[in-house]
Parts: C-alpha cells; sequence; structure tokens
C-alpha cells in the first residue's frame, strides 16, 4: 500500500487463488502473481529468491512464516534485516531501514512479518514506519526520488498521495509519530 500510495512499483508472490487469512486479495492489488501452490511457503521462497532484500518487522522472536523467511534468506544468501518493534522506537525503526536499503542498495524490497490475527497493529505500524523511512529519504537522499524511486519506469504509477514538497513530508511525519518518537528526535543532536 505504501508502494501504490507513492506511485512506486510493486509486485510479488500470492499463493493460488490469491489466499490470505482474510480471504482472496483484493484485485486492486493487480500486479501480484500467483503461484502454482495455495502453500504459503512457495510464495516465500518466491518474493525473498526474487527480491534484493527481504525487510520482516515485528514484535519479539521470529515466529511461524516470519521466522521461515528469515531462514530461507540465510539459506539463499539474501540480504536480511528484522526489526524488532518490542525493542526499537518506530523512527529509529524508519531511521535503520533506510541506512539498510540504501547500504546494500536493495532496489526490490521484500517486505514480511506477522500475520494480522497474530498482531492486530501491525499493517498501520509497518506502514507509517515505511512513510516515515520514505519521508526520510526524501530529505536525506542525493538521489531524485530517494530510494523508492527504483522499479519506477517498469510500471505506471498505481495513484500517488504522497507529498509535494519537504515541508508537507515534514509535516505529515510529524502528525505520525508517537510522543515518545518526537522526544527521541528533539533530543538528537
Amino acid at each position: 500500500d505504501v508502494a501504490m500510495d507513492f506511485g512506486i512499483a510493486y509486485g510479488g508472490w500470492v499463493p493460488r487463488g490469491r489466499k490470505t487469512e482474510a480471504g482472496p486479495l483484493p484485485e486492486k492489488y493487480a500486479h501480484m502473481q500467483e503461484s502454482a501452490s495455495r502453500r504459503y511457503g512457495e510464495r516465500t521462497l518466491r518474493n525473498v529468491v526474487e527480491s534484493d532484500g527481504t525487510l520482516i518487522i515485528s514484535r519479539g522472536k521470529l515466529t511461524g512464516g516470519s521466522r521461515l523467511t528469515a531462514d530461507i534468506a540465510r539459506q539463499y544468501g539474501r540480504p536480511c534485516l528484522h526489526v524488532d518493534l518490542s525493542t526499537t522506537f518506530r523512527f529509529k525503526a524508519a531511521e535503520v531501514i533506510r541506512s539498510w536499503i540504501v547500504d546494500q542498495r536493495v532496489e526490490v524490497l521484500n517486505v514480511a512479518g506477522p500475520r494480522a490475527s497474530s498482531d492486530p497493529e501491525i499493517y498501520q505500524t509497518v506502514y507509517d514506519i515505511l512513510q516515515t523511512a520514505f519521508f526520510m529519504d526524501m530529505a536525506l537522499s542525493s538521489r531524485p526520488g530517494g530510494f523508492f524511486h527504483y522499479g519506477a519506469a517498469s510500471r505506471p504509477p498505481v495513484r500517488r498521495h504522497g507529498p509535494e514538497t519537504i515541508e508537507a513530508a515534514v509535516e505529515r511525519l510529524m502528525d505520525a509519530l508517537s510522543l515518545r518518537d518526537k522526544a527521541t528526535i528533539a533530543r538528537l543532536s
């Protein structure tokens, strides 16, 4: 959704039948491809192997499909970053993710984590963190469009709701930050 909201190319694999725990994946995610199997493991393998790096965001130790994702990344020698939100503030998470993407030169990012049924707030939390990482990169990058520009030429933008200026990005970022994150930022030199 972050990619779609900023007009960034997106894609990846879903199980046959567009299977998700909530039912079939909505058609608005038109660029997703169905794997031959209804099993999540095949989708996970393809998303890890066909990306330049995998980001896993969770709270606490990796379990289930998130642990499988990290194991596959390790097995195939693919870059993988686990952000544990039980020990990392959201703003710091965005900063770490931005740096990792730049350092690893990730052009195709696979984002993984727990299911909404096991962490009902994970979707919005991850959305906010990725959006913050985008805004940070927009402000700090010397590349036009920052790291999120990669792949944009391969598909037309789906829709664009991103800020038009750095000032608007900062305002949106500040609105999304918790008081705790704002206090952390205020203490930075």
